[in-house]
């Protein structure tokens, strides 16, 4: 009897109630962070692509004879004596 009684209160007085988690919740909210993550790891991706594809470009540009061989730099050796004398390098060469 009396004795139970006490004991039994003790025991509802630390007694602390459990509140089951929100487990579908939960996981909507994983699922939906999931989705974030990978969505920002694909834009990355997608960024850094880019970035290489326009170094590639830019690159090929540089590395490209198309700037060389432009008519406005071109000069024969008859122009490069500067004086109006003629002078052909190629027959000084032997």
């Amino acid at each position: 009897g009396k004795k139970d009684n006490s004991i039994i209160r003790r025991l509802e007085k630390t007694k602390t109630e459990i509140i089951a988690p929100d487990l579908a919740g939960e996981k909507l909210a994983m699922e939906k962070e999931k989705r974030r993550l990978a969505r920002e790891a694909a834009n990355a991706k997608k960024q850094e692509e880019l970035r290489l594809e326009q170094e590639r470009r830019e690159k090929a540009v540089k590395n490209s004879y198309d700037s060389i061989f432009v008519e406005s730099n071109m000069r024969s050796n008859y122009q490069n004596a500067g004086d109006g004398e003629e002078i052909d390098l190629e027959e000084d060469f032997m």
